[in-house]
């Protein structure tokens, strides 16, 4: 417990992400270590692993209730395979393997089965552990709901001790009513098994530490959506002064802010160098050279978003009062706010960055944009 505690104020302090949601038994937090924001509400990487944590905790405690609550009740009878609605679909389980076939197989196309079953699987002392889950769209394509990948540490007493420690599988929820339509897992040999998840890991992590969640990442190249959320759900504004010029001020500069990096995240190159002043200079986390322009600027950001890159905006320190500088010979007043940003790529874990945003107080754009590592 104290190496998990340690992990998670670890990265609640760089990363400024960590969840504080716990099962009812008391296990690690739930670290989201990537959110596209694409995601619908009540599908969220943390609302998910929440979901599944009751689902572990009701599979543990045998709880008929609470089950029931977590399932479908739309259920047509047998099995489902329109591409409409949010029917329950099927609920299946393959364990270990004799030869090239499973040990044991059981599929449900009906949910009323399944209470029966999971109360036979408590009277085996079943027990399951969320260890990590991803989230995307759904492979049926279903309005509403979305697909998702797990890993659970399972056990039970009539389980073969040839089998793996962990079941892998996949479901997907309907996301306004937070029930499971469809699951399927699997609990291999474990002389086969090989650990891995679909999200990036914290450094020091182990399976039994904190709950790791995540969207699922783009595909380097393919323009689908955003990579990432523009800002966290609980960002912040630090400081600042009601004497600041209206554009200048702090609630105008975070909806620029916002709207500049949904156009970074979603590949709009020239929408997000629109909000730079015409010889703006923009000096991102890892060039070793400034960029000067919007054109430099818009190129960098296609080539970004083509490799899956994101950026979400976590905090944004304003400054007491504006200052004058001149830029382009020009003296302008000016606005200095230090943004505070998580970075996401594909197959990374986030990283914590923070960078220097100058903002013109008669146009509201932004005059300057420079890391903070760059920074003399």
């Amino acid at each position: 417990m104290a190496r998990l505690l340690a992990i998670a104020a670890l990265l609640a302090v760089v990363l400024g992400v960590l969840a504080t949601s716990t099962n009812a038994e008391g296990d690690g937090p739930i670290v989201v270590t990537r959110d596209s924001g694409a995601l619908p509400s009540g599908c969220t990487p943390r609302e998910t692993a929440e979901l599944l944590i009751r689902l572990a905790d009701a599979v543990t405690s045998g709880e008929a209730a609470a089950l029931d609550m977590l399932f479908t009740t739309d259920d047509p009878p047998g099995r489902v395979d329109g591409a409409d609605g949010l029917a329950f679909r099927w609920f299946s389980v393959t364990e270990g393997r004799v030869g090239d076939r499973p040990w044991r197989h059981t599929v449900f196309y009906d949910r009323a089965p399944l209470f029966p079953y999971f109360a036979e699987r408590h009277r085996q002392n079943e027990r399951w552990d969320l260890i990590a889950v991803d989230m995307g769209a759904s492979s049926s394509r279903r309005p509403g709901g979305v697909g998702i990948g797990y890993t659970i540490r399972r056990s039970a007493d009539d389980l073969p001790e040839s089998v793996a420690e962990f079941a892998r599988g996949k479901g997907e929820i309907d996301c306004v009513a937070q029930r499971i339509y469809l699951w399927s897992m699997g609990q291999d040999d474990g002389a086969t098994f090989t650990f891995g998840t679909g999200c990036p890991l914290p450094n020091g992590w182990s399976p039994g530490d904190a709950v790791i969640a995540c969207s699922r990442s783009l595909k380097p190249g393919v323009r689908t959506g955003s990579n990432a959320r523009a800002l966290l759900p609980d960002f912040r504004v630090l400081g600042g002064s009601a004497r600041l010029p209206t554009r200048c001020g702090s609630a105008y500069v975070t909806g620029r802010l916002r709207s500049a990096l949904s156009a970074f995240n979603s590949g709009r190159e020239t929408a997000f160098a629109g909000h730079f002043a015409t010889r703006a200079l923009f000096h991102p986390y890892d060039l070793t050279e400034a960029l000067v322009g919007r054109a430099a600027v818009a190129r960098f950001v296609d080539a970004r978003y083509e490799q899956g890159e994101g950026w979400t905006g976590a905090t944004l320190r304003a400054p007491d009062r504006a200052t004058t500088r001149a830029f382009g010979g020009i003296r302008r007043k000016v606005a200095s706010y230090r943004l505070g940003l998580l970075l996401s790529r594909p197959g990374e874990a986030l990283v914590a960055s923070s960078a220097g945003v100058v903002v013109d107080c008669d146009s509201g754009l932004f005059q300057r944009w420079i890391d903070f590592a760059k920074r003399v």
